[in-house]
């Protein structure tokens, strides 16, 4: 017997809105993703793509941090970081965990494990930062150190987004697309360019028209060029992907040696990546977004089951409104040397200096989630109490089709910025304390309220986060008391567990009917091809059949999907 809506107490609708979730993830559900994205202050979004690292543990490259900060009345810069750690028990309360800093140089750091905690990895950024010296005479060299330092704790992030650019592709590397490429119309507009000493230093680099004016060397950027522009983005591309194996090869041979130089000669490649998809003139953006370079991706970028995939960073690149391939492929290509730019940029930065002395930093780990979640027998009748129009479909056929994406364990988490957001809005907006509000759920609260306060009081609170949020974390944002600022989202729909501090019931509630009428959706969809394909096998048996028939069976009927001749 279900009780009734005004009854249920929040752990019922927290188990609901777990169940559905999981089920809407499962059926692929995707709403609309953001149309105008907002974009997250540059220092804050920079910060928080050096704190993404893949721990050991995090095989699959799958942990999400969210970070907010806000300057306070002394000036200092108050800082929290929020993420899941699966290794703290069930039952274990929010606590806030005060980072410190240490006196070790940036080459102690760097020469670190590749692997650590979070807690720890939070302490090396902000001591390697803290380190450098733009005005030091090896500048460059610690630039690179640092490039090689993160690129080296979040490889396994990094090879997950860059193996998603053959899912991209339609099944090939990207530097076999562009080999594979040849336009004769016109694009390009002629344009003499300077060239960069960086550009001038790469190896083997296509011969490109060039001039001098005065100490400048120019190349020609135009439709008689473009093909050996689009050749440096191949070779830099082919030789990534020839050093992500050298890795691999050094990992599988526990070579430390033959690891260490693939590492540096990535890493330098991924610096040369970066510099030039952000090089001003725009020529990879042109190449991608101007010419046909990349029509021949035929493959939409979504697979057929999103629930066995191994990584979870092909979210980040699901086709945005309006967008094309070429710019969804330029999209790509920033998330690999997404690192890279955010030390670029941080070094560059003459503010961040002053940040980093007066900066304090917390960490809350959520723990996992229960794993429990309603039984079959209850979302079916769940669906049939609130729509009674999914009773003409049968309730065998209902149960059947639950059943092939039902578990009957929870898989998920409380996302990060889905927490951080709860506790902002426990402190900014003065929640009762029960319930989802209670004060029981936060361990040393005062150093916790500390750290929010100004965020809380700032009235618009920026929550960065390393990835796109989710439709669930997306649509939070908007309904709480507390303002929030976030990333955008790509509409996906994954198991979701609502935060237990800071989100009262009754938006839990609002929530939960509307995943109840995302799964009438989908659900009554799938049952009416299943009725509409039973018609059609009935229609075909009658002998006589009329064209109509004919016509109704063939728009029945799937032809196999083949693979693409290369």
């Amino acid at each position: 017997m279900l009780l009734s809506p005004a009854s249920r107490d929040t752990e019922e609708v927290r188990t609901s809105i777990r169940t559905l979730t999981s089920l809407l993830h499962r059926f692929n559900v995707q709403k609309s993703p953001s149309k105008s994205p907002k974009d997250i202050p540059r220092l804050l979004r920079h910060f928080t793509t050096l704190l993404t690292c893949g721990e050991r543990g995090d095989e699959q490259a799958k942990k999400v941090i969210a970070v907010t900060g806000a300057i306070d009345a002394t000036n200092q810069v108050k800082t929290l970081v929020v993420a899941q750690n699966r290794l703290l028990a069930p039952s274990v309360n929010h606590y806030v965990k005060l980072i410190e800093k240490d006196q070790r140089s940036l080459d102690e750091v760097v020469k670190g494990a590749t692997s650590v905690p979070l807690a720890l990895h939070i302490a090396d950024v902000w001591v390697a930062l803290s380190a450098f010296s733009p005005f030091a005479h090896d500048s460059d060299s610690q630039v690179e150190s640092l490039q090689l330092f993160f690129l080296s704790r979040s490889y396994r992030k990094f090879l997950a987004r860059f193996k998603e650019g053959k899912k991209l592709c339609g099944g090939r590397w990207l530097h076999e697309v562009i080999d594979d490429w040849t336009s004769n119309h016109p694009e390009i507009p002629c344009e003499w360019v300077v060239v960069p000493n960086w550009l001038l230093g790469l190896p083997d680099i296509p011969s490109i028209k060039s001039r001098k004016v005065g100490a400048q060397v120019q190349w020609e950027f135009s439709d008689d060029t473009k093909q050996a522009w689009a050749k440096v983005l191949q070779i830099l591309m082919e030789d990534l992907h020839d050093w992500t194996e050298a890795v691999k090869s050094a990992n599988t041979e526990r070579s430390p040696e033959k690891k260490a130089d693939a590492m540096r000669n990535l890493n330098q490649l991924c610096a040369a990546l970066d510099y030039f998809i952000s090089w001003e003139k725009g020529i990879v953006q042109s190449l991608l977004t101007k010419t046909n370079i990349v029509a021949g991706i035929t493959t939409t970028f979504m697979p057929e089951d999103r629930s066995n995939c191994k990584y979870d960073e092909i979210d980040e690149l699901v086709q945005e409104p309006g967008e094309t391939q070429g710019q969804q492929v330029y999209r790509y290509l920033r998330t690999i040397v997404a690192w890279h730019t955010a030390v670029r940029s941080l070094t560059e930065d003459a503010a961040i200096a002053q940040v980093l002395r007066n900066l304090q930093i917390g960490l809350v780990e959520v723990p996992p989630s229960s794993s429990t979640v309603l039984t079959l027998p209850q979302v079916s009748e769940a669906l049939l109490a609130r729509f009674p129009d999914m009773r003409k479909f049968g309730e065998d056929d209902l149960l059947t089709t639950l059943t092939t994406r039902y578990s009957n364990k929870f898989t998920g988490c409380v996302h990060a910025e889905a927490a951080l957001m709860g506790l902002v809005n426990y402190y900014g907006a003065q929640l009762t304390r029960t319930g989802q509000g209670a004060e029981t759920e936060i361990e040393n609260a005062q150093q916790l309220r500390d750290l929010i306060q100004p965020v809380a009081e700032a009235g618009n609170a920026v929550i960065a986060v390393s990835k796109k949020c989710c439709w669930c974390c997306d649509w939070l944002g908007g309904h709480l008391d507390a303002q929030f600022q976030l990333p955008g989202t790509h509409g996906l729909m994954f198991p979701w567990d609502p935060p237990v501090v800071g989100v009262d019931v009754s938006v839990l509630k609002t929530l939960e009917a509307k995943l109840w009428e995302e799964l009438h959706r989908v659900v009554s969809s799938e049952l009416q091809e299943l009725l509409y394909s039973r018609h059609s096998s009935a229609s075909s048996s009658f002998e006589g059949t009329t064209t109509e028939m004919m016509r109704f069976v063939t728009r029945a009927y799937v032809r196999p999907k083949r693979q693409r001749q290369a």
